[in-house]
C-alpha cells in the first residue's frame, strides 16, 4: 500500500510536506544577520519615571559631556518648571522629535539628552571653494540638554538647562561661533507644548 502521508520531520533535518501523496522538501534558507545603521547605535536609554537626573545635587556637567562643550562656545538658556523631572525629560525627547532633532545618545539616570549637529546651508569643502571664500554661510548646531531636580524654598521644581553651540565653516574648518538665546526659543516652546500635552493645560515657566 502506497504511503499517503508523511511527517514534518523525517529525521533528515528537511522540513517536508505532502500534497496528494507526493513528497516535497523544502531546505530552510539561512537569514543574514541583521544590519543597523551607524546613526541608530545612539547610546539610548529610556526614560524612567522618578529616576530621571537622580544625580540632581550635581550643578556641574558629568565629565563626559563637559568633554562635548570644553573650549567651545556655548549659549546657556534655563528655565524651572514646576512639572517633575520625569515628565520634563520626556518632553525634551518629544520636543526634539517633533522639530526633527537628530539624538545622539539619551541618558535618564543624568538628565540629558544630545542631539547631533543639524546642518544648514551648502556645503562646499573643496579647494577652491574655500579660496574663494564660499561654505562661509554653511553653520551648524547641536544642543546638550539636562533636566534636573531644584529646591526653591519648600517647593521642588525641575529646571532645564540648554547648552547650544554653534559653529561656521570656513576655510575647510568648523570654527565655534556664539549663539544667541533666540536661537533656544522655539526648542523651549515646543518643550512646553509638549508638558501641557502631558499634564494636560497650559505650562508656564
Amino acid at each position: 500500500m502506497p504511503q499517503l502521508f508523511w511527517d514534518t520531520d523525517d529525521g533528515s533535518g528537511k522540513n517536508s510536506s505532502s500534497i496528494y501523496g507526493t513528497k516535497t522538501e523544502k531546505k530552510a534558507e539561512a537569514r543574514a544577520p541583521l544590519e543597523v545603521p551607524p546613526e541608530l547605535r545612539a547610546d539610548i536609554a529610556l526614560p524612567m519615571a522618578n529616576e530621571v537626573s537622580t544625580n540632581s545635587s550635581q550643578e556641574r556637567l558629568p565629565e563626559k559631556y563637559t568633554k562635548a562643550v570644553a573650549g567651545k562656545a556655548v549659549a546657556l538658556d534655563a528655565r524651572a518648571y514646576t512639572a517633575t523631572a520625569d515628565q520634563v525629560f520626556s518632553a525634551v525627547v518629544d520636543a526634539m522629535t517633533s522639530l526633527n532633532m537628530p539624538i545622539e545618545s539619551v541618558d535618564s539616570p543624568s538628565g540629558i539628552v544630545t542631539t547631533d549637529w543639524v546642518q544648514r546651508g551648502l556645503h562646499n569643502n573643496n579647494i577652491l571653494g574655500s579660496m574663494l571664500g564660499q561654505g562661509s554661510n554653511v553653520t551648524r548646531h547641536r544642543y546638550v540638554v539636562r533636566v534636573y531636580r531644584i529646591k526653591t524654598g519648600q517647593q521642588e521644581k525641575t529646571r532645564l538647562e540648554v547648552r547650544a553651540l554653534l559653529q561656521r565653516f570656513s576655510n575647510r574648518h568648523w570654527v565655534s561661533m556664539p549663539m544667541n538665546q533666540k536661537h533656544t526659543a522655539a526648542f523651549f516652546t515646543t518643550v512646553e507644548e509638549q508638558l501641557g500635552r502631558l499634564q494636560g493645560n497650559t505650562v508656564a515657566p
